[in-house]
């Protein structure tokens, strides 16, 4: 039987997640808490981030409201986004939620304490 593979430019966000998640199962949880953090920091500091937008491609309020859907996600399936990447993918990466999880990549693969390879695997699948 021939299986015949999408190209990762035919992946869509959800299937980009997941099939991060399956190659690096054991990174998703540091990209997790690193994602909650970053939301959760947004929502705490939204005042101070909303005087300093300037001009962005969404507003503010479009920002923060994927920020809060981050946060509640994240605190309501808890474990169960580190150890289903059906779940975490379709949670996290689905819709406009995606733009908001998919910047987080980006600053999360800038982190020290982001393991390379997984780093190497965002920029392949996730960064233009």
């Amino acid at each position: 039987m021939l299986i015949i593979m999408k190209s990762i430019s035919q992946y869509n966000n959800v299937e980009k997640a997941r099939t991060l998640h399956q190659l690096f199962p054991s990174a998703v949880k540091g990209f997790i808490a690193f994602a909650k953090a970053h939301a959760q920091n947004t929502i705490d500091h939204k005042d101070e981030l909303s005087k300093n937008w300037g001009s962005q491609p969404f507003t503010f309020d479009f920002w923060l409201q994927l920020a809060e859907e981050v946060v509640k996600k994240t605190k309501f399936y808890n474990g169960k986004l580190v150890t289903n990447g059906k779940l975490f993918s379709e949670q996290l990466f689905d819709g406009y939620l995606a733009i908001y999880t998919n910047n987080c990549f980006d600053l999360y693969s800038r982190q020290k304490d982001c393991p390379v390879k997984f780093k190497q695997a965002i920029a392949l699948f996730i960064l233009p």
